[in-house]
């Protein structure tokens, strides 16, 4: 344990002795016991109030809950949420030791907590004690309803607190492992000690971590959109994906970690300042969420600074926008706009290296020729090995590609070194399905060198040794982010039917 560490509070020291015991208990029932929990858990879901749930995030986010377009934001936070909770998940895995995880919770997203807690509860047979994210603390009451059957045999208990209690926690003798949604600076904090430690770059170069214990994670990415060309591509396809593209931005004020910040496309192709004209035309329209996350706007003005001559779009405000919203976060920044050649980045260069979790989109023109193939053989490998993390990846690619293209277009999919591969769709839909995997490309990360972390969740079929889910889209699909009414939710009605789809799986 750190040398600067305190005492726990006594009452989070007596829920570790519940669930140091608990974790017995659940390890256990067995998959069969488990197997009936996860049944009761979807019984009860029915009295959990999701719109309440909802509206509580959308007040975090300074959204006016009573607006339209806030309403219509509540409605995909109830759905996204119901829906993960409703997962199918179709085998368990058979514990062969009691274990208690430390859930470090996502700050960005509400069900990215659920789908945490849910794996290692139900896939790994796990206890889990889960430490809510400060923007995230009215989520206590609900999971604590929701897991109310769990917590009858020790085995879940949650917690509010800052990042001082989670490293105290994550020390703990009673604590096995741990896992994280979030950042890859709170992981090298945790595992190698803190910045301002002088033997933290030691411990990482000796291998010696400061926490030497079992760590998942699903951490950051500057994700990329690659565009191939080809002649097939019609005016209406670049408006289509300008907004889809447009929309993936936008949402939740670009603090996802999937959040498009890379476009690649090529230099010399006609069609790539329709392209672009058509995307920013789209920004322009759709509706400024508030820039809610904490650091937002330092984080932008460190990409101004790097970038003084980059394009900078104002957007309207959204009318949902609380009264309170401008005070307690200040104005929405807008959309900044880098404009790269592939031949002169530098090695280092910042826009691809950091990931902003702010409204940045660097776009950049791939030197060589237009033709698919060529294309490809330049842009895959500058995704893999300039650019920042390897948790996900859209293909936006032409069915007469791939068709007349079969070979390379296979071969590029698959050394694509990404954890999850959208074609022709923004990867959040990806996420949203539970057969998938969720995670980094594990085989590049390590603990010295996390990346996007180790580690996946969804995959509920269990497949082993997954390197990367593929999911693909129809080329112009009605669920894609495509909606342009600026006075609802940037994610669309059909978007929103297609997620609550899954709802009625938790009401079985």
């Amino acid at each position: 344990m750190p040398a600067n560490a305190t005492a726990l509070p006594p009452e989070v020291e007596a829920k570790l002795e519940r669930l140091n015991e608990g974790k017995r208990t659940w390890q256990e029932l067995g998959v069969p016991g488990r197997l009936k929990c996860l049944q009761r858990l979807r019984k009860r879901a029915k009295s959990i109030d999701f719109l309440a749930w909802a509206t509580e995030s959308s007040k975090v986010q300074g959204f006016d809950p009573s607006a339209g377009v806030a309403r219509a934001q509540i409605l995909a936070e109830t759905m996204i949420i119901a829906a993960n909770i409703g997962s199918e998940i179709t085998r368990l895995i058979e514990s062969l030791s009691a274990v208690l995880c430390l859930v470090l919770g996502a700050g960005n997203q509400e069900f990215l907590t659920v789908v945490d807690v849910m794996d290692k509860l139900f896939v790994h047979g796990e206890a889990v004690l889960l430490k809510h994210h400060p923007l995230r603390e009215h989520q206590l009451a609900f999971l604590e309803t929701l897991f109310a059957d769990v917590m009858e045999y020790g085995a879940f208990a949650s917690i509010t607190g800052g990042g001082d209690l989670g490293r105290l926690l994550a020390h703990h003798p009673h604590v096995d492992g741990l896992h994280l949604t979030g950042g890859g600076a709170t992981y090298d904090a945790l595992v190698w000690g803190l910045p301002s430690d002088p033997e933290t770059a030691t411990r990482k170069a000796s291998k010696q971590p400061l926490l030497p214990k079992p760590f998942s994670s699903e951490l950051g990415c500057v994700t990329p959109w690659i565009l191939v060309p080809d002649d097939a591509w019609t005016t209406a396809d670049l408006e289509h994906h300008a907004w889809q593209l447009a929309n993936s931005v936008v949402a939740n004020a670009s603090c996802n970690c999937l959040s498009p910040t890379a476009l690649l496309l090529p230099k010399e192709w006609a069609q790539t300042e329709k392209f672009v004209t058509s995307l920013k035309e789209a920004l322009r329209q759709i509706h400024a969420p508030p820039p809610y996350y904490p650091g937002l706007h330092e984080r932008f003005a460190r990409f101004e600074q790097a970038y003084p001559t980059a394009e900078k779009i104002e957007a309207p405000h959204s009318s949902a926008i609380a009264a309170d919203a401008a005070s307690r976060f200040g104005a929405p920044t807008g959309f900044l706009l880098i404009e790269l050649d592939s031949a002169t980045c530098a090695a280092d260069e910042y826009a691809l290296t950091r990931e902003a979790f702010a409204p940045v989109l660097a776009i950049v023109r791939i030197e060589g020729t237009a033709e698919p193939e060529a294309f490809l053989r330049h842009a895959v490998p500058f995704a893999n090995e300039h650019i920042f993390g390897n948790l996900s990846v859209t293909v936006l690619l032409h069915p007469q590609t791939e068709k007349d293209h079969q070979p390379a277009v296979l071969d590029a999919l698959a050394g694509l070194r990404y954890g999850c591969v959208g074609v022709n769709t923004w990867t959040g839909l990806a996420y949203g399905m539970e057969c998938a995997s969720w995670g980094g490309f594990a085989e590049d990360n390590s603990p010295e060198n996390i990346k996007s972390g180790v580690g996946v969740v969804r995959n509920c079929l269990l497949f082993d040794n997954i390197s990367k889910s593929v999911v693909r889209s129809p080329f112009r699909s009605s669920v894609h982010l495509t909606q342009r009414n600026a006075t609802t939710s940037s994610i669309g009605p059909r978007t929103l039917r297609f997620v609550g789809g899954w709802v009625p799986k938790m009401l079985v």
